[in-house]
């Protein structure tokens, strides 16, 4: 009796530590944030790297198993690698180029990684692929303008007020966004005669100004432009997202 307790509470603690694992993309999320925080990391270079890692390791991963778009399309795929060990690859190469002199700790989580895949040609050539995804990923997004520095000064004449509190990330506003060419591909823009139809069309309760003053436009069902029904102040970002994407 006793013999079969002991394997009941043995085959539950295997159990939960199956249940509780995470798998290898948290277990380089983690591994990403405590290489940052061993190294004071935050704001704008915590972000952006997180942003090079996930990106790699989401390549690389469709690289192998080809699900997903991919950032970086015409990067070689191959179908017979490990995505698990690819994804560690990526990992580890992002982290090794943003912060070399965290290279034990890197290694270390490497190891760990490598502990549960098997040691067979699919791990060597995802280790490769990985490699070469993150590699080009770290290269392309060498010019993407994040690391500007802060050039925000807010200007006002006496008697006007203005917030003087920095904004979060201003480099984002000019710098190289993912998936697109430039950040003024979503950028709103109103020809000239235009604004003034649709005003006619639409009645005085419509918005002079579309989704720069939010707090004016109104949305009707499925977040459709129609005056007197949802504010958008109040819309999901869903429904605001829709709205002033027309």
């Amino acid at each position: 009796m006793n013999v079969l307790k002991v394997a009941i509470v043995g085959l539950a603690l295997i159990s939960a530590n199956t249940l509780v694992r995470a798998d290898v993309i948290t277990d380089w999320n983690n591994t990403a944030m405590d290489v940052m925080k061993a190294v004071n990391v935050a704001g704008n270079p915590w972000t952006r790297s997180m942003a090079l890692v996930n990106v790699s390791m989401s390549d690389a991963v469709n690289s192998v198993q080809n699900r997903y778009s991919r950032y970086m399309a015409e990067l070689p795929s191959d179908p017979n690698a490990s995505a698990e060990a690819a994804a560690a690859a990526a990992a580890r190469e992002i982290l090794m180029r943003q912060y070399p002199g965290q290279k034990e700790r890197i290694d270390a989580a490497f190891a760990e990684t490598m502990k549960t895949i098997p040691d067979n040609p699919a791990r060597v050539a995802g280790i490769d692929l990985g490699e070469k995804v993150a590699g080009a990923i770290f290269a392309e997004r060498q010019s993407d303008a994040t690391n500007m520095p802060d050039t925000y000064r807010p200007l006002t004449t006496p008697g006007v007020w203005v917030p003087t509190t920095p904004p979060l990330f201003p480099q984002y506003a000019t710098a190289k966004p993912w998936g697109m060419d430039s950040a003024r591909q979503r950028a709103i823009t109103t020809k000239p005669g235009k604004w003034a139809e649709r005003k006619a069309r639409s009645g005085p309760t419509r918005s002079p100004t579309p989704c720069a003053s939010g707090h004016r436009l109104t949305l009707g069902p499925h977040g459709s432009r129609r005056p007197g029904r949802l504010p958008l102040v109040t819309a999901s970002p869903w429904q605001k997202a829709r709205a002033c994407s027309h």
